[in-house]
């Protein structure tokens, strides 16, 4: 189950509450409320909330929505290894397109880290549109992929129709890779092939001891109770 970060569905939760406006919200307000919850915050304000594909050929006058895959580093600024966050592909693992939409949707883009998680693994998205329906969906990632999985099929479906959007990796980064070779690395007795007929070795985060299956539950709970705060 592991090795296939595809393999499990994204589950989606609605939440509505009445009276709830964020006409005045600001990356300001938000990293403030964030200050004792999260690290290496990255906080925008776009003119379009909807993610593209990589190819796209006319690019949005922006930072792209999604980032680029191994971009994102360590709270702390350091490089992670590649394949620990491969987040312009993981919105391909579960739609074979962006989601057509017409119009773009300017609001405001939030991730950052989980200032709880002593392996610095556990991350956060949120995305505010500016026209808000007073509505919260929350998305989980399939398997081991990123907070990313969903910026195609999920977030550029819910996000026109005005409703906040929150996504989260599940506690847990993706993967690395250990080597290339016929069989099995000495070195790591954990590792797998990138599929039955690589020679790629690779090595997921999600089979140490420090991150079992239930953090899953924990992370995408707390993404919700983060985001519906925020709001």
């Amino acid at each position: 189950m592991r090795q296939g970060a595809g393999a499990l569905g994204v589950s989606l939760l609605a939440l509505g509450w009445s009276g709830a406006s964020h006409a005045g919200l600001s990356c300001p307000d938000i990293e403030q409320f964030l200050m004792d919850k999260a690290k290496g915050v990255v906080c925008q304000s776009l003119q379009d909330l909807r993610a593209t594909s990589p190819t796209a050929t006319v690019p949005l006058p922006q930072p792209p929505v999604t980032p680029l895959n191994n971009s994102i580093t360590n709270p702390d600024g350091t490089a992670l290894p590649g394949g620990a966050i491969s987040s312009q592909t993981d919105p391909t693992v579960i739609s074979v397109a962006p989601t057509p939409t017409a119009d773009p949707v300017p609001g405001i883009q939030v991730s950052g880290w989980f200032a709880e998680d002593p392996t610095n693994q556990a991350r956060f998205l949120l995305r505010f549109p500016a026209d808000w329906n007073g509505k919260l969906v929350v998305a989980g990632a399939s398997g081991t992929r990123s907070e990313c999985n969903g910026d195609w099929a999920w977030s550029n479906y819910v996000l026109p129709k005005g409703y906040a959007y929150a996504s989260q990796n599940k506690g847990v980064l993706n993967l690395f890779v250990v080597g290339v070779s016929p069989t099995q690395p000495a070195s790591d007795p954990l590792s797998c092939r990138l599929n039955p007929s690589s020679s790629v070795w690779v090595h997921f985060y999600d089979n140490n001891a420090d991150k079992p299956i239930t953090q899953w539950t924990y992370y995408m709970l707390q993404t919700a109770s983060l985001a519906k705060k925020a709001v």
